[in-house]
Parts: C-alpha cells; sequence; structure tokens
C-alpha cells in the first residue's frame, strides 16, 4: 500500500496540469514557501485587486505592518499539538492520515520579501488568475452567519500568525500540500496533477531570481 502511494506520487507529480502556462511578467507575484513536511500560499497583504486585511483583519500591530500574508491549510490537531518537530507521534500521524480530520487554516504575516527566506518558489500570475487564487483561499475558511472567518483560540506560533477554522476534511488523498497544489491549478499555474508531499508541490516551479 504505501509503495502504491509513492509510485502515485511520483508519476502524478511527473504528470503537469496547466502545462502551457506561461508567467505574466507584469503580473502578481506569489509564493509557495516550504518547510520539510508542508507548504504554504504567501501572496502581497493588499493590492488593487485584493485587501486581505478585509478577511483576516491585522492583528499584533507592534510586529509592525506586515507586507506579505501566507496561507496553509491542514490537520487541526497537528496544527494545535505540534510546535516542534520533537512534538510529533505516531498515533497523531496515523489519525490524520487514515482517518477524516478536522481542519484549520494557519495565517502568518511577513514583513520581508518571501525571496529572503530559504525554501521557496515564486511565479507571476495574471490579474485573473490572482482573482481566481484568492476566492480558492477564501473558499479554505469556515464562515459564520456574518461571513466572518472564525478564529481559533490558539497563540499562534511567533506573534504574528493565527489559527481560523477552516473548511474540508484532511486525509491520506488530500493533505496540506494537496491544498497547496489546487491553490497552484486553480491559479492556472503549471503543477503537478497531484501532490501530497512538498517536494512534489515545488517540482515544477522555477526556482527563484534572488538577484533582483
Amino acid at each position: 500500500g504505501v509503495a502504491l502511494y509513492l509510485l502515485a506520487a511520483v508519476v502524478l507529480t511527473l504528470i503537469p496540469v496547466n502545462r502551457d502556462f506561461q508567467p505574466d511578467p507584469n503580473g502578481v507575484e506569489i509564493f509557495v514557501l516550504d518547510d520539510p513536511v508542508h507548504t504554504d500560499i504567501c501572496v502581497p497583504r493588499r493590492n488593487a485587486l485584493f485587501d486581505w486585511d478585509t478577511l483576516v483583519p491585522q492583528v499584533d500591530l507592534e510586529y509592525g505592518r506586515k507586507e506579505f500574508v501566507g496561507f496553509g491549510w491542514g490537520d487541526k490537531a497537528f496544527f494545535m499539538d505540534v510546535e516542534r518537530w520533537s512534538d510529533i507521534t505516531l498515533g497523531g500521524v496515523l489519525r490524520s492520515v487514515f482517518l477524516p480530520t478536522p481542519t484549520a487554516m494557519h495565517v502568518i504575516r511577513y514583513d520581508r520579501d518571501p525571496l529572503s527566506t530559504p525554501d521557496v518558489r515564486a511565479v507571476k500570475v495574471s490579474s485573473a488568475q490572482y482573482l481566481a487564487l484568492v476566492d480558492y483561499i477564501r473558499s479554505g475558511f469556515r464562515l459564520d452567519a456574518q461571513g466572518r472567518v472564525l478564529p481559533i483560540d490558539h497563540p499562534g506560533y511567533y506573534g504574528s500568525d493565527r489559527f481560523y477554522e477552516a473548511t474540508g476534511s484532511y486525509h491520506l488523498f488530500r493533505t496540506c500540500n494537496c491544498w497547496t497544489n489546487q491553490a497552484l491549478k486553480v491559479a492556472g499555474v503549471k503543477t503537478a496533477s497531484w501532490a501530497p508531499f512538498p517536494q512534489c508541490v515545488l517540482f515544477h516551479l522555477p526556482a527563484p531570481d534572488r538577484g533582483r
């Protein structure tokens, strides 16, 4: 079973969608940030197309006005219980992988260009593609009757991040990286057909231009 899962991940990573995608040199730059097991989509905090403060208002102003905001969807219990890799337990991993589990959205604000982080990919998309991405990210939040996001009572990891209730369930075939990969699909970016691991998400994205 595990071998078949890994084989499917490799094959479906090598088969891209949106294979005719061409970056828009005058478009909106979006970023994919990754760590060993998880990826985030990072976008400008506000531009002429959308202001993310209208959905997730700025908090903790003592941390300054952040210019970029990252979104990571994933298993709620994992987000709540794992602050360091040493916090990971086999039982928690098996539960989140094999059983559909509740989800959360992790929102973190950055005051630096995401290209200054070690593990990042960047691509420019058109206005229409960016708005499609905005709609996709917004659809990941569970909202109250007034259309407002639902904060989770958790302090976050860094002070400039927060957790919110999310839509959908996390499971073996819809991981946090699948969510990020679907964001790229919706935005029309060339990406893997299926991407359960960070390496799958990054595979078709160009290396960043750090010399700008």
